[in-house]
C-alpha cells in the first residue's frame, strides 16, 4: 500500500510541476508578446492586418483598387472593461516622401498638406477600420477643392509610403503609425458617361 501511494504522490507531483512550468511559459509568452520580446514596455493598445498583430510602428502597406485596408483595434484588457474601447485615426502624408504639385499654376509641397483624413474614403466599425483606394489625384483634388490641382506622376516615388494613418487610443495615451503607398494605377480616375448607349 505504501509503495502505491508513493507512486501516486510521486505521479501528482509530476503533474503539478508539469502544469507550473507550462503556466510559467505562457505567463513568459504572454509578456514577450506585449512587450515586444522585452525590448519595450507593456502595450495595452494594439492593432492587427490580417493575421499580423501590430504593437509598434510599421509600413510599407500598398493600398489598391482590390486591396483596401482593414485594420482591427484591439486593447489587451478590454474585455474586462467597457470602458476601454474606441479609437481615432488620422492619415498624414509621409515627411520622408515629398513631391512638388501645382495649386492654380501656384507650387505646393505634399508633406506640408497636414491632416488629409478627409480625402479618403473610410468605412468605421466599433473595433476597426477600412480605409478604400483612392488616387494621389483624387487626395489632393478633396485637399483643394475650389482650385486645380496639378500633379506630375513621375515626380512620385510610388515605391515607398506616401500616408501614415495614426491609431490612436480611446483615451489618447497611446498610438500606432502605419506607413503605406498608393498603388500606382494609369487611369487614376474613370467617369461615366450618362448618355444612353443605343444597340
Amino acid at each position: 500500500m505504501r509503495n502505491a501511494r508513493s507512486k501516486g504522490s510521486k505521479v501528482k507531483d509530476i503533474i503539478i510541476y508539469i502544469i507550473v512550468v507550462l503556466v510559467v511559459i505562457a505567463i513568459g509568452g504572454f509578456f514577450a508578446f506585449f512587450t515586444n520580446g522585452f525590448t519595450g514596455d507593456f502595450k495595452t493598445f494594439y492593432v492587427s492586418m490580417g493575421d499580423v498583430n501590430i504593437l509598434s510602428n510599421t509600413g510599407g502597406y500598398v493600398l489598391d483598387w482590390d486591396s483596401p485596408l482593414t485594420i482591427d483595434v484591439k486593447y489587451t484588457f478590454g474585455a474586462l472593461s467597457k470602458e476601454v474601447s474606441g479609437y481615432d485615426i488620422q492619415i498624414v502624408p509621409n515627411q520622408d516622401n515629398d513631391f512638388a504639385f501645382l495649386v492654380d499654376d501656384e507650387p505646393y509641397s505634399f508633406s506640408a498638406i497636414g491632416d488629409c483624413t478627409k480625402a479618403f474614403e473610410i468605412a468605421r466599425d466599433e473595433t476597426s477600420f477600412t480605409i478604400y483606394y483612392t488616387s494621389m489625384q483624387d487626395v489632393l483634388d478633396k485637399m483643394y477643392e475650389d482650385s486645380k490641382v496639378t500633379i506630375d506622376k513621375k515626380e512620385i516615388d510610388f515605391e515607398k509610403d506616401q500616408f501614415t494613418v495614426i491609431v490612436t487610443s480611446y483615451n489618447g495615451e497611446s498610438s500606432i503609425c502605419i506607413g503605406f503607398r498608393l498603388a500606382d494605377s494609369i487611369i487614376d480616375k474613370v467617369t461615366l458617361s450618362e448618355e444612353v448607349i443605343e444597340f
